[in-house]
């Protein structure tokens, strides 16, 4: 099951406030993959970064807007350019900073087992 998200400072980034995406993995068991709504009308650019156990950043900045009520998903490591099998990680952070706007973006993360498909949710906690 996946729990709820609602229009809470604890489930949503807006600029000066930072959500923090947990545990991602990209390895030959396990691929992960993120989802971002705008709950609002307004839009809002956000910065994303993967972060490793010791807070150093794995691959490219990535950075997308949002327009208002729009959702957008994707693999992180594959969009900041480290996808696997080039590269393998576990225990990442993904880093959701809003940079711009005035709109909010709510978090969530997904990982599947590659021979099972079992899902397992990852939800985003406020950081920094």
């Amino acid at each position: 099951t996946f729990p709820g998200l609602n229009m809470v400072n604890a489930d949503t980034a807006e600029v000066g406030r930072v959500m923090l995406v947990l545990n991602f993995t990209s390895d030959a068991n396990y691929r992960s993959t993120c989802g971002f709504y705008n709950p609002t009308a307004d839009s809002v650019t956000v910065e994303f970064s993967l972060l490793n156990g010791a807070g150093t950043q794995i691959g490219s900045t990535i950075t997308r807007t949002f327009v208002g009520h729009d959702l957008q998903t994707f693999n992180p490591f594959t969009e900041a350019g480290v996808p696997y099998p080039g590269t393998v990680y576990d225990n990442v952070i993904l880093r959701v900073r809003p940079t711009t706007g005035t709109g909010s973006v709510m978090c969530f993360g997904a990982s599947a087992n590659n021979a099972s498909n079992d899902p397992a949710s990852h939800l985003a906690v406020q950081g920094e």
